[in-house]
């Protein structure tokens, strides 16, 4: 990839080989944004780790180039730097201050030096909520399209007490007083299976395959690091990056693309993550979702990557309706106006990657074509996304029930009703100029994330 400077000093250009797994418009041509990993969020207390950090940053950077040489002496070398990164975790681990913490820190370092089973650490760090740093290091699935094998990788995040907070809040609210009122708008059986863990973090450092291209603001744990069909799972969320990517990627969305709505663009970038880290509780929950009837094996009857589609639309669907409720609105101190915009924005996001690429990108054109066939959203003659909060939060409330009533109930013929009226069948009006529009009009909008890390002159490096 050859990098040469654009117009402003947070954003490169690039030109990607064809065989990169984005489905970047076939313009070759991609724009990444670059976040500065600084101190910021580095208590003072805790940055006697910085340099056990960079170092165990760089360390898992070589496993990974060497991932890609599979030969004996690679796997020697390998097996040598991970026993490097136990040390490493080890010494760190002495200056974190709580116990729990420390010990999960000791626990992951015999996992790497081979001591403890990998699977059995990894299964008890995704039931564990840290307080004073998160930190994730070994194998790591990131995107399915680009591989399904598992590449080591480096995280290190900061937890947000306050943002974690909200969410527990917003997860007693949800059990109290909102789900009776989604069974009344919906179905009276509406129940919850198993809700993961949330634990918003800030990140501080990032290694390995996570740091290649593109980049996750969240991971499941610890289904992404091969251990399937646990217990108690839990998802991390990076909150920075999530900030990041909503004013680099989503705002121009907003600006280009939608009329009507109330302007997110000048909505305070910590609110704006307030709400997000919300709405994505609320797709976290939207997962769990389900009725007596509910059987995810009939509905792979319809094929397994429209019924992974399928599950991402319900999770968007229910996330809205639990993101723009009284008792959320009122935590994330958003209006409902705000937070519809917000929705139909990020919408776009995830629409831009490219339908029939990912599942939630799938999902993002099932929903934008439910929303403009049934005119709670409007394409204009500019094409541009024309809408008024109200009618395309009713929009949403209509597609949960829709949703709910063929999905959840695991009705296959209704379902393959839904999925040729929304989905296969969207490009055959204006959606298709719509999402053309977007794709290949905003190369200049970046697709991904660069990392830039302040640490160094503070270590010393």
């Amino acid at each position: 990839m050859s990098v040469k400077s654009h117009q402003s000093a947070n954003v490169v250009m690039g030109v990607v080989d064809e065989q990169f797994f984005l489905p970047l418009a076939n313009s070759k041509r991609f724009t990444v944004s670059v976040m500065d990993l600084g101190l910021d969020h580095i208590d003072s207390s805790l940055q006697p780790i910085v340099p056990y950090i960079l170092k165990l940053s760089r360390l898992a950077n070589a496993i990974r180039a060497l991932e890609n040489l599979p030969d004996e002496l690679s796997e020697q070398v390998i097996h040598q730097m991970r026993l490097s990164a136990s040390v490493e975790i080890m010494h760190l681990a002495q200056h974190i201050k709580d116990a729990g913490d420390r010990k999960q820190l000791e626990r992951l370092a015999g996992a790497l030096s081979g001591v403890n089973d990998e699977k059995t650490v990894y299964t008890e760090m995704s039931e564990y909520m840290e307080r004073e740093l998160f930190l994730l290091l070994g194998k790591l699935s990131t995107w399915i399209k680009k591989s399904t094998q598992y590449f080591h990788s480096f995280l290190a995040a900061i937890p947000d007490e306050r943002r974690t907070q909200m969410i527990a809040m917003a997860d007693a609210a949800f059990s109290d007083s909102i789900l009776p009122s989604l069974r009344r708008h919906t179905h009276s059986e509406l129940g919850i299976s198993s809700i993961p863990l949330y634990l918003v973090c800030n990140l501080i450092a990032c290694g390995g395959e996570a740091s290649r291209f593109p980049k996750h603001f969240s991971y499941f744990l610890p289904e992404d690091q091969n251990v399937k069909r646990a217990r108690i799972k839990k998802t991390v969320v990076f909150a920075n990056l999530y900030k990041h990517r909503f004013e680099m990627v989503t705002i121009p969305l907003y600006r280009r693309f939608i009329v009507g709505l109330t302007d997110i663009s000048k909505l305070d970038l910590e609110t704006a993550t307030d709400a997000l880290v919300m709405w994505l509780r609320g797709h976290d929950i939207g997962h769990s979702i389900v009725l007596p009837t509910t059987s995810y094996k009939v509905v792979g009857q319809v094929g397994r990557w429209n019924s992974m589609s399928l599950q991402e639309a319900i999770a968007d669907s229910y996330g809205i309706l639990l993101s723009t409720s009284a008792e959320w609105s009122a935590l994330s101190k958003c209006s409902s106006d705000v937070l519809a915009s917000l929705f139909l924005a990020e919408l776009l996001r995830y629409l831009r990657k490219g339908p029939y690429w990912f599942p939630d990108s799938s999902a993002a054109l099932m929903e934008l074509s439910f929303l403009v066939k049934n005119r709670y959203v409007l394409i204009d003659q500019d094409l541009k996304l024309r809408a008024d909060s109200q009618t395309l939060l009713n929009g949403m409330l209509h597609l949960t029930q829709v949703l709910t009533s063929c999905v959840l109930k695991s009705r296959v013929g209704e379902i393959t009703e839904f999925l040729n009226e929304y989905y296969f069948s969207s490009y055959e009006n204006k959606i298709n100029e719509f999402v053309s529009s977007l794709i290949l009009e905003t190369s200049d909008i970046p697709s991904c994330e660069h990392y830039t890390e302040r640490m160094n002159a503070y270590a010393g490096y």
